[in-house]
């Protein structure tokens, strides 16, 4: 994605069929982004021994998952991508790893207050509305144990407000929406989170290099991680 979203006439692809049709090669064009490593760093240094994480929009496995779990964490991936899941699985064998959408995933009776931590990396861009942005904090609380903690990461340009807006990503059509940066803090705060540490960076997906897209389809990407504990 660009800093400034660029419209375009082409019918966008889902949610679903984007990380699809992008598979193994997402992990190759967000390789070690040094901002969100910091976060996850972060978070398992808060981390209790075993302890149980839910990953939103899990991907490949990497390098969320595959971080949890070399710290000795129990982790569950969630991703609405069959590729992803698929790929998640071969990389990953020390996590469980389902196929669901996280606008609408509610965890089994016994798990409510159950999680240490969630994790949530650019799972609430693409395909999603502003709704689905504002809620996801509070339904994280509600899933995880007092002081649990909540690891996001965002794609924020400074101001910016869209919603279900039809853009291109990596020379993919897609639907996004995105709110300013204060406001997705704002949104943390206010489902019962404090915010411990913020960290913003502006980063260049090796999109090229995966042979997901051209050299002109690509462009530097302003980022924000929410490092958060439930009060």
């Amino acid at each position: 994605m660009s800093k400034e979203p660029q419209a375009t006439s082409q019918k966008p692809y889902s949610a679903t069929e984007t990380y699809n049709t992008l598979g193994a090669a997402y992990e190759t064009a967000f390789d070690n982004v040094p901002a969100q490593i910091k976060s996850l760093q972060w978070l398992i240094s808060q981390l209790s021994p075993s302890s149980k994480v839910l990953d939103l929009g899990s991907g490949t496995g990497r390098p969320t998952a595959a971080m949890l779990v070399e710290a000795g964490h129990q982790v569950t991936g969630l991703d609405i991508s069959p590729v992803m899941i698929d790929a998640a699985r071969e990389r990953v064998r020390g996590a469980t790893f389902e196929l669901g959408d996280a606008r609408t995933y509610q965890p089994r009776e016994e798990e409510w207050a159950k999680f240490d931590g969630v994790t949530a990396f650019f799972s609430f861009i693409a395909g999603v509305s502003h709704d689905d942005i504002r809620s996801l904090p509070v339904r994280v609380a509600s899933w995880l144990k007092p002081g649990g903690l909540f690891v996001s990461g965002w794609f924020c340009p400074p101001g910016l407000r869209v919603e279900n807006h039809a853009t291109k990503w990596m020379g993919k059509d897609v639907t996004v929406s995105v709110l300013p940066q204060e406001e997705v803090v704002k949104e943390i705060e206010r489902a019962g989170f404090e915010v411990a540490e913020k960290i913003e960076e502006t980063y260049l997906p090796r999109a090229v290099e995966a042979g997901i897209c051209g050299p002109d389809e690509v462009l530097e990407e302003p980022h924000v991680f929410v490092c958060a504990r439930k009060k």
